[in-house]
């Protein structure tokens, strides 16, 4: 199934009241609980693209507050950001087998600022699948 729209064609909503509020334009309903694909846009260009297999709703929003996450993973974050800059969101409901592989389409065709560290993984990817099968992995010696 082909997920890949014209970024252009998303309704994006604001994230945050001016007063730093949930904006209750995102519907929660229709998204809570659900796989997807979001799209951040500061100032009205898009800069991160994300995905979720269980509920986009909460992992877009995780983006607007303070992560104290020690795991070693990379994060965007825009909280820091909110008084400065002007956030919008869209969301795509997917599959949740299809969300990481909508998510790299929209990475690969509009290359957002935030997600360079997913494109090169992005590229990685591609580059390991296009390793013919007839080349053996050898094992390195421990020496």
């Amino acid at each position: 199934m082909n997920y890949i729209i014209d970024i252009n064609a998303h309704i994006f909503v604001p994230v945050y009241t001016v007063n730093g509020h949930k904006a209750a334009t995102l519907p929660r309903a229709q998204f809570k609980g659900r796989p997807g694909v979001y799209f951040i846009k500061e100032n009205g260009i898009l800069v991160y693209v994300g995905c979720s297999k269980t509920d986009v709703y909460e992992t877009a929003y995780r983006h607007f507050q303070k992560w104290n996450d020690d795991r070693g993973y990379i994060r965007t974050t825009y909280a820091d950001q909110l008084l400065f800059n002007n956030y919008t969101i869209s969301v795509q409901a997917t599959l949740p087998d299809d969300a990481q592989d909508v998510e790299s389409a929209y990475i690969e065709k509009y290359k957002p600022r935030d997600n360079k560290y997913k494109l090169d993984h992005i590229e990685i990817r591609k580059y390991i699948r296009s390793i013919p099968a007839s080349y053996e992995i050898l094992e390195t010696s421990p020496f």
